[in-house]
């Protein structure tokens, strides 16, 4: 994103690179994606109006902690079509009961797999080697997923910090 100053103010934002488009005489500057026309600029970093309510300045920063959380985590989705995103607790709950019941030595009646037998045959593996990977992936995630909640929830308190004391620098600083 590239804003457009006049004056020390921002005018215009685009998301396409101004560089070569337009008169060298315009002074556009790289910013994040929550800039918007009417934000200030001291010639070093870009800030909201100084009118700019200190809950227009908590909003706006749990919407770009927020936004950048999701992004992280559909980053990791992706790969990922929404039908198969809904199998993934089912997936993992089924490797789960079998890994246990293959680890305490086979103990008892097998446990039930139909998902992940389907899924076996239809990629021609082993229902074992099938297990192994969804456990491995289901960790995987779970580890991502907690490191961004956990830094998600950080930034949370830091902006109810900034908002109690009235910290405007901070809650126009804090981002992913």
């Amino acid at each position: 994103m590239w804003a457009l100053i006049n004056n020390g103010v921002v005018t215009e934002i685009t998301d396409i690179d101004p560089e070569g488009r337009f008169h060298p005489s315009l002074d556009w500057q790289p910013c994040k994606s929550e800039v918007e026309p009417g934000w200030l600029f001291d010639g070093d970093k870009l800030a909201t109006p100084p009118g700019a309510s200190i809950q227009t300045l908590t909003t706006a920063a749990m919407s770009r902690i927020n936004a950048a959380y999701q992004a992280e985590m559909a980053a990791i989705l992706r790969e990922y079509p929404e039908a198969e995103q809904l199998t993934f607790d089912r997936q993992e709950r089924e490797a789960r009961e079998w890994q246990a019941w293959k680890d305490a030595g086979e103990e008892g009646v097998e446990p039930a797999t139909p998902l992940l037998s389907n899924i076996a045959q239809g990629r021609s593996m082993p229902k074992a080697d099938i297990i192994e990977r969804v456990i491995a992936k289901s960790d995987a995630w779970i580890n991502a997923s907690g490191i961004a909640t956990g830094k998600r929830q950080a930034k949370e308190d830091r902006i109810a910090t900034a908002l109690e004391a009235g910290d405007r620098e901070t809650l126009e600083s804090i981002g992913w």
